[in-house]
């Protein structure tokens, strides 16, 4: 599956970069995208790295996921693909 990473998982005062809030192609409800919990996640950096992640929960009711991984994403992830493991 493709995804997209939206945003960082943030609050007033902190932004946590190992938390990535992703939309994924086809979901578009919350009963759908929880469904996803537990699978792996796989963003790879211009220079090559694999970072590995897991969906923890659904964010929202429109299908986005949250998504813990185990180092910080850069900034230049935001907007980019990820992909999933099925």
């Amino acid at each position: 599956m493709k995804a997209l990473i939206v945003s960082y998982q943030r609050g007033r005062h902190l932004v946590h970069q190992n938390h990535a809030i992703i939309k994924i192609e086809g979901i578009g409800e919350r009963a759908k995208a929880s469904s996803l919990n537990g699978k792996k996640v796989m963003y790879t950096t211009k220079a090559g790295k694999v970072l590995n992640g897991v969906i923890t929960k659904a964010h929202g009711a429109k299908g986005l996921v949250l998504a813990r991984f185990d180092t910080g994403l850069p900034g230049q992830a935001i907007g980019s693909e990820i992909a999933i493991k099925e």
